[in-house]
């Protein structure tokens, strides 16, 4: 195993800056992912931390060891792809085995590290078929089971679910988390998907346009984003946004939207100034029906459609001219054109500078 330390790493490709100035800081034996939209510069980092890319400046450290020119061989490292990457000519038992059979490994210890890779990941029933008679699922478990066998100091995954299903998404996404928890190896996990990175991760690292917008543990993140990109990106509906403007009344900050108030924490907003343009930020989850009669502040809507999922209800409405969703409880019943009250706990009202997205909660 192997920590992992990234210095004012930057990567370009002629005048382009994939990656700028980008740093982590992973203890060894954690599973961290790198997770942001399409076009961030994830798998471009991962490619450089494989030696796959060279840096254009900045360094690499696996535990004491600078690795940044050193070839992928001389790493210490197994990477498994979004493609199966499988020999079709190959049986399973052969896949797993062909990495130490380059590498001269004994043929004993290769059986025993076979046998053990595909004990934990049950593959025992498929050890004599070929590729083309398995599963979607089963390839990518028998090309994790080719990056065990090899026992590396580091694990590099890109985007190893993007051609499951959604049920086989989940049930590798498991699959995965044990191997973690089993081996202990350092990994290092590539996804767009946030449910994945939300699950997986011990450290988690948002990235943006090639730099690192926000880093931690996932519930952290998720809880005090520091940016409004960051906010927008985790949470499934959305966050809800809306222009406001700022006004003191009494002890409390209040946001107005086109007239809809929200209630700020005022000890965590102070030193901010009356009539200043920000974006409220709610999560669907944080908003409650409530009657007149509750005493708390609240915000009419009127409700225009409703997702009834089963388990939960997105009723959707709109604040402004913007499009504002709340998770309900499937017992609710949610008539279109039907005006409610709504309350926000303060603490959950997230605010954000109008011009530079940043979080402004002290």
């Amino acid at each position: 195993m192997a920590s992992v330390a990234v210095e004012r790493l930057t990567k370009r490709f002629g005048s382009n800056t994939i990656l700028d100035e980008i740093a982590l800081a992973i203890p060894e034996g954690a599973f961290a992912v790198l997770v942001g939209p399409s076009g961030c510069g994830k798998s471009t980092l991962l490619r450089v931390l494989a030696g796959l890319e060279r840096p254009s400046s900045g360094t690499i450290r696996f535990g004491e060891r600078d690795v940044t020119r050193l070839e992928p061989r001389e790493r210490d490292i197994a990477m498994v792809f979004q493609s199966y990457a499988l020999y079709p000519h190959l049986t399973v038992r052969d896949n797993l085995a062909f990495g130490l059979t380059l590498r001269k490994v004994p043929p004993a210890e290769i059986a025993s590290r076979v046998a053990e890779a595909s004990r934990m990941l049950g593959l025992d029933a498929l050890l004599d078929r070929m590729p083309k008679a398995l599963s979607g699922g089963q390839r990518q478990r028998v090309a994790m089971g080719r990056a065990i066998v090899r026992r590396p100091g580091l694990f590099l995954f890109d985007e190893p679910l993007s051609n499951l299903d959604a049920a086989l998404r989940g049930q590798v996404r498991v699959e995965i988390r044990r191997l973690h928890e089993a081996l202990g190896t350092t990994s290092i996990y590539v996804t767009h998907d946030q449910v994945e990175a939300m699950t997986l991760a011990d450290v988690m690292f948002v990235l943006h346009r090639g730099k690192v917008e926000q880093s931690g543990a996932p519930l952290e993140i998720y809880d005090r984003p520091r940016s409004r990109f960051v906010a927008g990106f985790l949470g499934s509906p959305p966050m809800n946004f809306l222009e406001a403007t700022l006004v003191r009344d009494g002890a409390a900050w209040i946001a107005d939207s086109a007239g809809a108030r929200f209630t700020l924490g005022a000890a965590e907003f102070d030193g901010l100034v009356s009539g200043r343009r920000v974006i409220v930020g709610v999560r669907p989850h944080d908003v409650a029906l409530v009657d007149e009669a509750s005493g708390q502040a609240t915000v009419e809507l009127r409700f225009e459609f409703a997702e009834k999922l089963g388990g939960e209800t997105y009723a959707h409405a709109s604040i402004g001219g913007a499009p504002f969703v709340v998770r309900l409880e499937p017992t609710v019943d949610v008539r279109v054109g039907e005006a409610r009250r709504l309350a926000v706990e303060p603490s959950r009202v997230h605010l954000f500078d109008a011009e530079t997205g940043l979080a402004l909660r002290c």
